[in-house]
């Protein structure tokens, strides 16, 4: 008898130790999953940024395109500024686009992103993960072309210039998605 109490003494003592390691590893996995749920929010306030100064740009340059068809004289500082505004946009959505390499597994891969077409062009996306998808485009905001697409993931740029954003989610209930800045120039 004494020895099989000794037996479930040590038992107890492993197991207890089996619990503590598994609690302290699940308290990593929140603080962890907490870091990451911080770390894609500030990537998505970033994008939101670098979309709205792109729209701005973007906006700049169809006024001096309006003027030019209307027979006037575009301002050139105009037009550089615009310039200038949209490339630094564009290194930003590069470096949120880099730090994206954290985002969770329920994150599609959509392809190519990004991508670029003429007013009027297509472009076919694809999803890396090969999965069934459920195709849109981001509801026009200012600076947006206004394209659309098709359940099979053809994507037709609207009538201006201006960048959309394509959006995928998972067809088989799980919630994943995905997007993809497609610039129609």
């Amino acid at each position: 008898m004494h020895n099989e109490l000794r037996d479930v003494l040590h038992a107890q003592r492993d197991l207890d130790s089996v619990l503590w390691y598994i609690s302290r590893k699940l308290r990593m996995i929140e603080m962890a999953q907490a870091r990451l749920t911080t770390d894609v929010a500030t990537i998505v306030a970033d994008i939101k940024s670098v979309t709205a100064a792109a729209a701005q740009a973007i906006q700049r340059l169809n006024d001096q395109i309006a003027i030019i068809k209307s027979g006037g004289d575009p301002d050139q500082a105009e037009i550089d500024a615009a310039s200038v505004q949209l490339e630094t946009a564009h290194t930003a959505m590069q470096a949120a686009e880099a730090s994206l390499t954290a985002v969770p597994s329920e994150t599609l891969t959509i392809l190519p992103n990004p991508a670029s077409t003429n007013v009027g062009g297509t472009v076919q996306f694809s999803i890396k993960e090969g999965i069934a998808v459920t195709w849109a485009v981001q509801a026009p905001a200012a600076g947006s072309s206004g394209g659309s697409i098709e359940a099979n993931g053809v994507y037709t740029a609207g009538p201006v210039i201006g960048v959309d954003v394509v959006i995928a989610t998972s067809s088989d209930g799980s919630n994943a998605s995905g997007s993809a800045n497609v610039t129609v120039a």
